[in-house]
């Protein structure tokens, strides 16, 4: 039986895997597949390939439909651009998640971030009307904060599974109280929400699974 390396983690893990099951992320090391206990089933991914395929080809038309249109009957301002930026943002959220759909904690988490990172810029470039801050921030961590915890219950996931994951996601949950403090909302009331339900979900981390969070911390900071 091998011993694998995780260069994540840290840590050295029995038997035949490929992937860490701490953290989801590939070991150092591929098992020999003369050695495998069971058959190694190959996933037919032929469809979702296909799928994402079609959808791309799509996305490209419309964009250049778009630009035609746009240059057609130009008026002075460049809509398509904003269709096309869309379709990139779109299909970046998209490359983002599909590697870790085996981990759809970690999934949640990255898709998170980018998705109101990628706001933040485009209410930027758009004339910083704080759209991003006032509604896509403080709903999109409410919904997945609220969506982590539903399935960690419904699919009696090990803490360990998701606990860091769903910690990050509960600090990003509380930028909208500094967003409050340094008066940069224009509707406070999307924020105070997102933070009240933050504060629940975070109370009940720490009465049932501080100590499990604790351990998980102290092991993904290496300390």
């Amino acid at each position: 039986m091998e011993v694998l390396y995780c260069n994540y983690c840290n840590v050295h893990i029995s038997g035949f895997h490929t992937i860490c099951p701490l953290c989801q992320n590939k070991l150092e090391e591929i098992p020999d597949e003369n050695q495998r206990l069971f058959p190694l089933l190959e996933q037919d991914e032929t469809f979702i390939k296909s799928i994402l395929d079609i959808s791309l080809l799509v996305s490209l038309i419309i964009a250049v439909i778009c630009v035609v249109i746009n240059y057609a009957g130009f008026s002075g301002t460049w809509w398509s651009a904003f269709v096309a930026a869309g379709i990139i943002c779109a299909w970046i959220v998209i490359g983002i998640g599909l590697p870790r759909k085996a981990n759809i904690m970690k999934t949640l988490q990255y898709e998170l971030y980018i998705t109101c990172s990628l706001a933040v810029l485009w209410d930027i470039f758009t004339g910083w009307h704080r759209w991003s801050i006032d509604f896509v921030l403080p709903y999109a961590s409410g919904s997945t904060m609220i969506i982590m915890t539903l399935l960690s219950n419904i699919w009696k996931k090990n803490p360990r599974e998701y606990l860091v994951y769903s910690i990050l996601v509960h600090l990003l949950g509380y930028v909208p109280i500094l967003l409050i403090a340094l008066n940069l909302l224009k509707h406070e009331i999307p924020s105070i929400l997102c933070i009240s339900c933050n504060i629940i979900l975070t109370s009940g981390i720490i009465s049932f699974k501080r100590n499990a969070a604790y351990r998980e911390m102290k092991k993904k900071l290496h300390i």
